[in-house]
């Protein structure tokens, strides 16, 4: 969340950021954090990354999403985009998704 809040108050990103579209970016770092999120939410293990956990992972990074962009109303040169909550979104659930499935294919095997 902190590499989250500092990135957005950079006025101008760094040039390097630039050769991969924005929302590209957004749905990797939203993805990361929801992936954290879960990891908190189930204690650290594969049993506890349940449809709960999952949806309460996905729902927090989210609002945080949410948070970001009203914390980027206020940096000179950004500006709240629906598109970059939209991508944060994608990258939640796409992510937290697939660990889940994946808890669920490995606990079903094993």
């Amino acid at each position: 969340m902190l590499m989250i809040f500092l990135t957005s108050g950079l006025s101008q990103l760094p040039s390097a950021s630039t050769a991969v579209d924005d929302g590209v970016w957004h749905g990797l770092a939203y993805g990361g954090l929801a992936g954290l999120l879960l990891r908190g939410l189930a204690d650290a293990s594969w049993k506890g990354v349940t449809a709960n956990a999952a949806l309460g992972a996905v729902v927090l990074a989210v609002l945080y999403g949410c948070t970001d962009e009203l914390h980027q109303r206020f940096v000179p040169g950004r500006v709240p985009d629906i598109g970059d909550l939209i991508a944060d979104t994608v990258g939640a659930t796409v992510t937290v998704s697939g660990l889940w499935l994946w808890r669920l294919v490995s606990h079903a095997s094993g």
